[in-house]
């Protein structure tokens, strides 16, 4: 289930619940090799302080399909982001931006054995919802 508010002018809330044990939700935000498939690569989720997301979108959807031309300048693009409070299997917080809708919906689908077919039109549909509570 996917809870998307607005709290504020600026501020949206995203709550996702995922259908899996805390501890195997943690192993797919940690672990660099399965964060990739649904998210970015990088380095390992351990302690607070410096953190690398390294994006390889094309491994998110099952089928070939391109990258749409207002995101191809960020393919392998490599985000240097800080961890500011880690308490595995429950809390990681970083600072990071966008996409999250589209990036969660990855994870669940993963975490229920299903297959994502086009990561892009899942990220259009999750532009779509976000534009929709900002009343954009």
């Amino acid at each position: 289930m996917t809870r998307l508010q607005r709290l504020a002018p600026d501020t949206l809330r995203l709550e996702r619940h995922l259908d899996a044990q805390p501890e195997t939700v943690w192993k797919w935000l940690a672990d660099p090799e399965l964060r990739l498939q649904w998210f970015a690569g990088g380095t390992k989720a351990e302690r607070p302080g410096p953190f690398e997301l390294q994006f390889d979108h094309d491994r998110l959807s099952a089928d070939p399909v391109p990258y749409p031309e207002q995101y191809a300048k960020y393919k392998g693009a490599v985000s240097r982001l800080q961890i500011l409070r880690i308490e595995p299997p429950r809390l990681l917080e970083f600072n990071w931006g966008g996409g999250w809708t589209s990036h969660l919906d990855v994870l669940a689908t993963k975490l229920a054995g299903g297959v994502v077919r086009d990561f892009w039109d899942l990220h259009l549909q999750s532009i779509a919802a976000v534009r929709a509570q900002l009343g954009n």
